[in-house]
């Protein structure tokens, strides 16, 4: 697991709550997190959108990836470590994007990638851990 170097680049604009584009990014980044993690040997990515706040009421796109090499628990780790990144650099920017050697994680409020492609909205049946 290489979690250096970390490249980051921010998306120049600001979003208007902090505080709220917070709440929506940080438990979706968790979620991409641990789905991308619990992935296997040949596919280890993860991504989704997720409405953002009001006023502006953007939606807030993301991806996760690490590579198919690491274990889970390196994966989780790897991603931990680049998410940590994001107050230091890009707290209150509408995006982000941080690259190591192990791992890569992008947010954005414009869509960077085809939204067709996302999974289906998981089920609420979905037992903890089964993502």
């Amino acid at each position: 697991m290489e979690a250096s170097p970390l490249f980051n680049f921010h998306n120049t604009g600001n979003v208007p709550d902090v505080e709220a584009f917070n709440n929506v990014l940080n438990p979706l980044l968790n979620s991409l997190r641990n789905r991308t993690a619990s992935g296997n040997s040949t596919h280890k990515f993860a991504l989704r959108s997720s409405p953002a706040p009001a006023p502006n009421s953007q939606i807030i796109y993301a991806l996760l990836e690490c590579t198919p090499d690491l274990s889970e628990p390196d994966c989780n780790s790897c991603l931990l470590r680049v998410q940590s990144y994001i107050p230091e650099c890009c707290n209150g920017k509408q995006g982000g994007k941080f690259v190591s050697s192990s791992s890569d994680m992008r947010y954005e409020v414009y869509s960077f990638y085809d939204p067709s492609v996302e999974p289906p909205p998981e089920s609420p049946s979905t037992t903890p851990g089964t993502h």
